[in-house]
């Protein structure tokens, strides 16, 4: 369980690099994805940004990550796979992309009646050692499940 401010929260923080709809990818697709491992190993943080959801009441609270050439050449060697031949993403890649740690799901209700805790440091800093993995998502868009190779 992860704390943000009052709120608990149970999910891996994760900047997403590629989203697509599906409920298990195939081996060949983790395997590929294994292959990717070290092109981009750090991230530097940009700030704080609240969202608020299309559907619903809710707000994402996320960390925006700086977009970079890495992070663009990464997403377009996933989905050069020809898995995604015939798959949609839910999200889009390259310079249209807003890569983010999302760190927070909340409804507006919520919102009003925390207290947001967040380090100031986390407005400028550098995560190193990331790891790229295929996940499976789970109740709003959160990890549930790391498949590793």
């Amino acid at each position: 369980r992860r704390m943000l401010g009052s709120i608990q929260f149970d999910f891996v923080p994760h900047i997403t690099v590629v989203q697509f709809d599906t409920v298990v990818p195939p081996e060949a697709l983790v395997s590929h994805v294994a292959s990717l491992q070290g092109l981009v190993t750090s991230a530097q943080a940009q700030g704080v940004n609240f969202v608020p959801s299309p559907s619903n009441n809710d707000v994402w609270i996320e960390v925006l990550i700086n977009k970079t050439a890495a992070f663009m050449d990464l997403q377009r060697q996933i989905v050069s796979h020809s898995y995604f031949d015939s798959v949609t993403l839910r999200h889009q890649i390259g310079e249209a992309s807003r890569p983010h740690i999302t760190i927070g799901h909340v409804s507006m209700t919520e919102l009003d009646s925390i207290s947001l805790d967040i380090d100031r440091a986390l407005v400028h800093q550098t995560f190193q050692n990331l790891e790229l993995v295929v996940a499976i998502n789970g109740q709003h868009f959160t990890v549930a499940e790391v498949i590793r190779k």
